[in-house]
C-alpha cells in the first residue's frame, strides 16, 4: 500500500513472520526477534521450529533457558534477507537448551506428540561475517541430528575469542550427536575451530560426528 503521509511507513507483507518496512530512507526487516519464535511447548515438551524466520529468531537470542527446540524442516538460510545476515552477531548465551533436528515420519508437524525423527535436517546456505558461530556461546547445550552445510562464519578483521562453524565458545557440558559439518568455513584471527571454536571449561562429548571439507582460515602465525 502507499503511505498516506510522509510520516507513515510503507509496509510490505512478506507472507511470513518477517515484514519489510520502508521508512522513507531505508528498507528494514522486522519480526525476526519480535514474536517470531514459538514460546509454548507442545504436549511432547518440545517447541517446534518449522520456518527459517523462527530459526533465525532462536539464533538472535529469542530462546528460553531450559527449553527444547525441535527443528522440523530443512533450513535454507538464503531465504533470509541479506540485510539480516550480514550484521547478524548471535551473541546470545544458549544455556540448558536442547536442539533436536529430524524429519517427521508424517507430512505435517504434530501438535500433541513427537514422532521419532528419521534421518537429519540440514541448515545450509548461510554466511555470518559478524558472528562467531551459528550458536555463538553455549552452556549445557545439546544438538542432535543436524547437517550443517555451506556455512561461512566470521572474518579475520573481527577480534573473536573463539569462532567455529556450529559453536563459537562453549562453557559447560556440550553434547553433539550425529552432527555433520560439510563444505563450510570458519574465519577468525585466533582461537578457531571447525565445529567448535574454543572450549572454556566444562566438557564436550561427541557421538557420531564428522567434518567434511571444512576449512579454518586465520592470520594468526603462532
Amino acid at each position: 500500500r502507499i503511505a498516506a503521509s510522509m510520516e507513515e511507513a510503507l509496509v510490505f507483507d512478506s507472507g511470513s513472520s518477517a515484514t519489510l518496512i520502508y521508512d522513507g530512507e531505508t528498507l528494514v526487516w522486522k519480526g525476526i526477534q519480535d514474536n517470531a519464535l514459538p514460546s509454548t511447548p507442545s504436549e511432547d515438551g518440545w517447541i517446534h521450529i518449522s520456518s527459517v524466520n523462527e530459526f533465525a529468531a532462536l539464533l538472535s537470542g529469542g530462546g528460553q533457558k531450559g527449553a527444547k527446540y525441535h527443528i522440523c524442516n530443512d533450513m535454507d538460510m538464503s531465504l533470509l534477507p541479506l540485510s539480516i545476515t550480514k550484521d547478524f552477531r548471535s551473541d546470545a548465551m544458549f544455556e540448558d537448551i536442547c536442539i533436536d533436528g529430524g524429519v517427521y515420519a508424517g507430512e505435517s508437524v504434530p501438535n500433541d506428540y513427537k514422532v521419532n525423527p528419521q534421518g537429519t535436517v540440514r541448515i545450509f546456505n548461510l554466511e555470518l561475517p559478524s558472528a562467531s558461530g551459528i550458536f555463538a556461546n553455549v552452556r549445557n547445550f545439546e544438538a542432535t541430528n543436524l547437517v550443517i552445510e555451506d556455512v561461512i562464519v566470521g572474518k579475520e578483521s573481527e577480534n573473536q575469542e573463539g569462532t567455529g562453524v556450529l559453536i563459537g565458545k562453549s562453557y559447560g557440558k556440550v553434547t553433539l550427536k550425529n552432527v555433520k559439518v560439510k563444505d563450510s568455513e570458519a574465519i577468525a584471527p585466533r582461537r578457531i575451530g571447525g565445529a567448535i571454536g574454543a572450549v572454556y571449561g566444562g566438557e564436550v562429548m561427541l557421538n557420531d560426528c564428522d567434518l567434511t571439507s571444512v576449512k579454518v582460515s586465520t592470520s594468526y602465525k603462532k
